[in-house]
């Protein structure tokens, strides 16, 4: 999304704002039998690598004004899944339940008042909220020997944000604000999802396979980049910057029987950074400025096996 906005005069007057907002679904699941095949491959993607605000606001007059907010917003899950009582029966060679994707919201903004008196204020805003995962469910059955299982998901998750402002004049007041939030949640599972702490109701599944792998990883990576300035012989300068990332990245197992003649593989894997640029310049015969810059993470990232209950894991006898 691109968006302009001018306005010049002996008053200028400049007004600007900016939205785009992106959600998406995806879902892949089996829920029903399967008697024979040679693999079963359950898979969801989602790929959403531009998710991006433009957004240039200018006043410009004996005395100019000028105000501009741009926010890119994005919002999705993306999920596979055997679900419910599904029977996997003699699958040959494999069962895959995985999930890939990447996700992006960004801003670029630049907001510029010009004039005698000359007062800019500009808003930033990248929000990225993402969803992801896969699971055999606590009640499917898969009984394929032979078969090797893998439950996966490959998920990247990105907010940034890029703003100049700037205010020239006599006076001179600039204010900018900068805010980008990253949340991502992406979580592979058999058997009980880890987010319940008690077991739903119903038959427990069970899982007879030649190895099982869990496999979780993620990324994401959260920027702000803010260019703030003010000149004139009265000159005022506000700049604030923040970059906030949540990730959470799990594999796990629980609660279901696993009976294999090879492997048990349960990782999790999380990189990414969080950063923050920031400028802030004020200059004149009276020049104030303040600047605010922050990054913060809080990150888990988790592979756990559950061995609540006797048997949960089992090596076939005579391998």
């Amino acid at each position: 999304m691109i968006a302009i906005a001018a306005a010049g005069g002996m008053v200028g007057v400049a007004v600007n704002a900016a939205f785009l907002f992106v959600y998406s679904d995806v879902q892949a699941v089996m829920a029903g039998d399967v008697e024979e095949a040679d693999s079963v491959t359950v898979e969801a993607v989602m790929d959403y690598g531009t998710v991006q605000t433009i957004n240039v606001g200018v006043a410009a007059g004996a005395v100019g004004v000028n105000a501009s907010v741009s926010t890119s917003y994005f919002g999705g899950s993306a999920h596979a899944a055997v679900a419910g009582s599904a029977k996997l029966e003699n699958v040959a060679d494999s069962v895959k339940v995985i999930t890939t994707g990447k996700t992006n919201a960004s801003v670029a903004a630049a907001a510029l008042a010009a004039g005698g008196v000359a007062v800019n204020a500009g808003v930033a805003l990248a929000i990225n909220r993402t969803d992801a995962g896969s699971c055999i469910e606590r009640g499917a059955v898969i009984d394929a020997p032979a078969a090797a299982v893998e439950v996966s998901h490959n998920v990247e998750s990105e907010a940034k944000a890029l703003m100049i402002s700037v205010a020239l004049g006599g006076v001179a007041v600039n204010a900018t604000v900068t805010v980008v939030l990253n949340m991502l949640n992406a979580v592979s599972y058999v058997g009980m999802n880890p987010a319940q702490t008690a077991a739903p109701s119903g038959t427990s599944g069970s899982i007879n396979a030649k190895s099982l792998k869990v496999e979780a990883v993620g990324a994401g990576n959260t920027q702000v980049i803010a260019v703030a300035a003010a000149g004139g012989c009265v000159s005022v300068n506000a700049l604030v910057g923040l970059a906030l990332g949540f990730i959470k990245n799990m594999a796990s197992v629980k609660e279901m029987p696993v009976t294999l003649t090879g492997e048990a593989e349960v990782t999790a894997v999380l990189t990414g950074e969080t950063e923050v640029i920031s400028t802030s310049i004020a200059a004149g015969l009276v020049a104030v400025g303040a600047s605010v810059a922050t990054a913060y993470i809080g990150s888990e990232n988790t592979a756990g096996v559950d061995l609540d209950g006797a048997d949960t894991f089992r090596r076939r006898s005579g391998c």
